[in-house]
């Protein structure tokens, strides 16, 4: 046996090796006694390959050639090598490579690194549903690729949201929708980033279940008010705050409510107030009273049979009908009948010695179906105070504060303004020929209606309210007058001096049945009440 020495040029690893040829050298030629290995390269990244280099020598170091050269790694998982010395690096790790020639070898170690990942060119970034409501999930994606647009694996992903307060998301993609906004969700590996935006919206609000309504029921005069609230809850019972709520009476004749629950009374009678919210309701009700706390002076529902509680009539063109079919209530009503010989239908006149100084009047009237044109229907009279009956015959008079003054309810079908006041006061303006004629308003052009005013229908009854406050002194203009038909104030004329108190008063109710005609035609009075109250609303 001989000890060899075995170099290693280059980045080659020098071994000794100690061998017995176990071929014989070609004829003549020395025999190798030693052999080395270069590598191109200690290290090779995985998937690289390289040629290794064998070189055989003689005693005296002398290069050999033509020999026979074998090859071999010690590890061929990490890199192999083929029969020309071809190394190809399979996955990381270390190595020897090997060559052999005639028993003797040499050897170089080997290096097989991974191969570094490709750099990131690009984020992009997808959520599993780009608008979600406050308190649900969603889940985002990152796709990482590089430069050629290949998705690359295995790399570091942070997330971030740019409005936590909207939306968070966890290192792993989870997304925890907060509250109501917008918010960047973004992805970034090795200094790349990609994003994309996340709608929160508001859940929707719990659907309302029951509307209730306080208080339940309550009992308010005319001219009075109710507040009423609702407390809107959900299935469980919870209440629900900020729902929209719309108020209705279902008899706003009786009550009237605005949009925020406050009930009006406007008259004697009952009424269900009603909230909605969601489309489900509430409600609760409301009993209205009379604010009238007078006794009655004079009433009338003429269920005597006769006109024996007027001061004056005209039986020949005023009747008591007993027929409880057509009254307004009870068997009897007064009927006026116009055009008798081409007559109108005279008056009724109820004298009052003591007289007023406000009255309110309310009765029932029906026109007959062929009516037309115009007619004076319930007049209050200012007489002197002892003299009521001072306070009629005088049309065309213009009054002087100490004679009279006088208010009537008028109806002319088809005027701008059909049912009206007709009035005589002090202050009134005289026509051409110095006369006085009623007015209908305080100016020529002022008239203190509701517009448009619709006719009164023919054939039907209809509750007629009014009511004269006489001015407080002789030089104050602070007299009044309102007028309401079937509960709905018609009209309001306030600022009248109608004359001085101290020598005037109301002493005269009349029922009228002014009006020219030729046609047979007729108006019906039913359930007159004439109080002392001067009331703000309409009263039953």
């Amino acid at each position: 046996m001989r000890n060899l020495i075995l170099a290693v040029s280059g980045l080659a690893l020098g071994v000794t090796a100690c061998s017995t040829s176990t071929s014989a050298p070609p004829l003549g030629a020395p025999p190798v006694a030693a052999l080395s290995v270069t590598l191109p390269s200690a290290t090779l990244l995985v998937g690289q390959s390289q040629l290794a280099a064998a070189t055989p020598r003689d005693a005296n170091g002398t290069p050999l050639s033509d020999r026979t050269i074998s090859w071999r790694s010690s590890v061929p998982a990490i890199a192999g090598v083929d029969a020309a010395g071809t190394i190809t690096a399979i996955t990381p790790g270390t190595t020897v490579i090997s060559a052999s020639a005639e028993g003797v070898s040499g050897s170089a170690g080997l290096t097989v690194v991974a191969q570094p990942p490709v750099p990131v060119s690009s984020v992009s970034v997808s959520l599993s549903a780009s608008s979600v409501v406050a308190g649900q999930s969603a889940r985002a994606t990152a796709v990482v690729r590089d430069a050629a647009g290949n998705s690359l694996s295995g790399r570091v992903v942070t997330w971030q949201s740019s409005n936590s307060g909207v939306a968070t998301i966890s290192a792993v993609g989870d997304i925890s929708a907060i509250a109501a906004g917008t918010t960047a969700i973004t992805a970034t590996s090795e200094g790349k980033s990609g994003s994309a935006t996340l709608t929160v919206t508001a859940p929707p609000p719990a659907p309302v279940a029951s509307v209730s309504v306080t208080p339940a029921s309550a009992s308010v005069q005319v001219g009075g008010t109710q507040q009423y609230t609702a407390v809107t809850r959900d299935a469980n019972g919870n209440v629900l705050t900020g729902r929209t709520v719309t108020w209705a009476s279902n008899n706003p004749g009786v009550a009237t409510v605005s949009g925020s629950g406050l009930a009006t009374a406007v008259a004697a009678g009952s009424a269900t107030i009603t909230a909605t919210s969601g489309g489900i309701s509430g409600s609760a009700g409301i009993t209205v009273t009379s604010s009238q706390t007078s006794t009655p002076v004079f009433s009338d529902d003429f269920e005597s049979g006769n006109m024996s509680k007027w001061n004056e009539s005209d039986p020949t063109v005023q009747q008591v009908v007993n027929d409880a079919t057509l009254a307004h209530s009870g068997r009897y009503f007064l009927r006026l009948t116009y055009g008798i010989n081409g007559a109108d239908a005279s008056w009724l006149n109820k004298y009052f010695a003591q007289g007023f100084t406000q009255l309110y009047v309310r009765y029932y009237v029906r026109f007959s179906s062929n009516f037309v044109g115009g007619t004076k229907l319930v007049a209050l009279r200012g007489a002197p105070i002892g003299q009521p009956s001072g306070g009629v015959g005088r049309a065309g008079i213009c009054p002087n504060g100490t004679d009279f003054f006088s208010s009537a309810v008028v109806n002319d079908f088809g005027d701008t303004y059909p049912t009206k006041m007709y009035s005589y006061w002090q202050d009134m303006w005289a026509d051409s020929n110095g006369q006085c004629w009623g007015r209908y308003g305080p100016t020529p052009s002022t008239m203190p209606y509701i517009s448009p005013m619709p006719d009164l229908a023919k054939g039907t009854w209809h509750k007629i309210e009014f009511a004269l406050r006489m001015n407080s002194s002789a030089s104050t203009s602070d007299g009044q007058q309102t007028l309401w038909v079937d509960g709905v104030k018609y009209g309001e004329w306030k600022g009248i001096r109608f004359g001085d108190p101290a020598l005037l008063n109301l002493g005269v109710l009349t029922i009228s049945g002014s009006g020219n005609t030729t046609q047979i035609q007729s108006v019906d009075y039913d359930d007159l009440i004439l109080t002392t109250d001067y009331p703000s609303q309409s009263q039953p």
